[in-house]
């Protein structure tokens, strides 16, 4: 029981743990003041293997609670962090969704498109998505918000994929009177990174996107969930734009010198996104070659003029037959200029957007009518309208497993004069995957792994097209390097503060947390158990309490991996024969 004279936090992982999917904490803070448990939800993601225990564990306890959730913080739009959305929506959430402006139009494109269920557009519609760029009202890491008496919250700038974001959380032990200032209290604080970009302060891996902003260290106590995807993973990043970009332009110059098509894999729709910067660099400025790209249609459609909106107002992108999201907001330009900010050279500076995308396309103008016609015209131009016989096709991962495309891929992989170029991160036992390392394979292998295009497989053994592995290129998480980076204090910081590590698999926990004991000695870390309460008051895993729902109390116990839920009257002598009977069970 916790002391009803103190406030306490505790945190429950319901996901993302020892995997890369899933990611879902429950966060459970007892106001003394209110004397009673409010609940929020950091992230509420989907898993990649539905059937999977930490899936059917989770809907156990998160459908029961699901209305008594407060509110839900969504760090990015990635199915992996908000497809348990509707589920939560369909046992009663009726809280609201903390999320930056961005993320939430990506979070209607995402769970309201053809493959999802016809009732989630419903769901989404009724629940109501609070801005946190205008609740903040200064911007990422500007400032922070009152959740609760002494339990605040605020934000920071992930660099993940557009609108991403971390959260931190702070709050009091003691119950201050309200004549206490907050710099007269002792605070802690809890951040979760979410998904951290390739972009830090000291190394850039794409031109998009700013840096990541970095967890505070002061006198709080400092506790810090973190992502751990590239955990075991180094890039070496010195030259990597300039390396990308004249890679891809020696594929492309290829192609066009012996007469072949490219087909791009790219495994999500940011990756996709870098893919189209990094040709528009190429053919900037290079006449008659500005008809030669096409992107197939998918049920993400409109996913560049979302991308694009969020920093500037502009023409249609990509010219497609059927529109998928109609009159998105401009709001990010025309309707709240304060989010453009002057730097001391006057010079217009994006929420979003990079200096450095500016600068590469000479983007330097002070004025900003002039600057918005510039960046219009560049991104209309031709070169990436549908075009009837185009040499380049790009598809996302979903498209190339889903089978949609079936004939169209079959044609080009068993074509020998196509070039099939792999972009970004592709999950094991996948079609991206299996590609990547078709020249890895021994004969014999190939001949017994397929790629799966629903309607038939192809044998590896069959593929005819050159394959171009630039997965190494083209990637939207921080490398062991940069998370490393991301948690690494000052050097005069001297109090002890603890990581835990999730999102990631079991190897790349291990390699990270080595590393980082290398590199930081006052650090502990570990990875959290799943599904169990953590009181950060002790740093303790507690057993599981009552659930109270619809006025019933009820109890949640396991047994050899088996949950069971029952009332809390109900006869000790039958609930120890159930338990007896399912310890028998082979």
């Amino acid at each position: 029981m916790e002391d009803t004279n103190k406030n306490t936090l505790r945190i429950r992982f319901f996901g993302a743990i020892g995997i890369t999917s899933g990611s879902c904490t429950l966060l459970e803070y007892f106001s003394c003041n209110e004397k009673k448990k409010l609940y929020f939800l950091v992230d509420a993601g989907s898993f990649e293997d539905e059937d999977c225990e930490q899936a059917k564990v989770r809907s156990i306890f998160l459908n029961e609670i699901a209305k008594k959730i407060k509110i839900i913080f969504i760090t990015h739009s990635h199915k992996d962090h908000i497809g348990y959305l509707p589920e939560l929506i369909k046992h009663g959430f009726r809280g609201k969704i903390y999320c930056t402006q961005a993320t939430h139009n990506l979070i209607i494109l995402n769970l309201s498109s053809k493959d999802s269920k016809k009732d989630n557009n419903n769901y989404l519609r009724s629940i109501s998505f609070i801005d946190i760029e205008k609740l903040f009202k200064q911007g990422f890491g500007k400032n922070q918000i009152r959740i609760a008496k002494d339990f605040m919250c605020g934000f920071l700038r992930s660099g993940h994929i557009l609108g991403a974001c971390s959260f931190y959380f702070e709050w009091t032990e003691n119950n201050y009177g309200t004549h206490i200032q907050p710099k007269n209290k002792e605070w802690k604080r809890i951040h979760f990174s979410g998904d951290i970009g390739p972009n830090s302060k000291k190394t850039l891996s794409n031109i998009i996107y700013k840096c990541y902003q970095t967890p505070q260290f002061d006198d709080r106590t400092n506790y810090i969930i973190m992502e751990s995807t590239f955990g075991d993973k180094y890039i070496d990043k010195e030259n990597i734009i300039k390396d990308r970009i004249n890679k891809l332009s020696n594929v492309i110059n290829n192609a066009i010198k012996t007469n072949r098509s490219i087909v791009i894999v790219a495994s999500t729709l940011d990756i996709l996104q870098h893919i189209l910067i990094d040709l528009l660099l190429i053919f900037f400025n290079i006449e008659n070659k500005r008809n030669i790209i096409s992107l197939e249609r998918t049920d993400y459609e409109n996913i560049n003029k979302i991308y694009y909106e969020a920093n500037y107002k502009y023409k249609d992108l990509i010219n497609y037959n059927e529109i998928f999201i109609k009159n998105i907001s401009d709001y990010f330009l025309s309707k709240n200029v304060n989010d453009l900010i002057k730097d001391e050279g006057n010079r217009i500076k994006f929420k979003y957007l990079s200096d450095d995308f500016l600068n590469n396309f000479n983007l330097t103008d002070t004025d900003f009518n002039t600057l918005e016609k510039r960046i219009n015209e560049l991104l209309s131009i031709s070169l990436l309208k549908k075009v009837n016989k185009p040499k380049i096709y790009i598809f996302t991962t979903k498209m190339f497993n889903s089978g949609k495309y079936a004939d169209f891929l079959k044609k080009y992989l068993l074509n020998i004069n196509t070039i099939v170029l792999i972009a970004g991160l592709h999950l094991k036992n996948t079609n991206g995957y299996y590609l990547k390392n078709l020249y890895n394979y021994k004969n014999y292998e190939m001949r017994d792994i397929s790629i799966d295009l629903k309607s038939e497989n192809i044998r590896l053994k069959d593929i005819k097209s050159q394959i171009e592995d630039m997965t190494d290129y083209y990637f939207d998480h921080a490398d062991q390097e940069q998370l490393i980076e991301y948690i690494t204090p000052k050097e005069d910081y001297k109090k002890t503060f603890t990581v835990l590590l999730n999102h990631g698999t079991n190897a790349s926990y291990e390699a990270l947390k080595n590393k980082i004991e290398e590199k930081i000695c006052n650090v502990h870390i570990e990875m959290p158990k799943f599904n169990e309460w953590l009181n950060l008051s002790t740093f303790e895993y507690e057993e599981e309490d009552i659930i109270i729902d619809n006025n019933k109390d009820y109890k949640i116990i396991k047994v050899n991996d088996i949950y069971i839920k029952y009332p809390i009257n109900y006869r000790t002598e039958k609930l120890e024969k159930i338990k007896k009977f399912i310890e028998n069970m082979k």
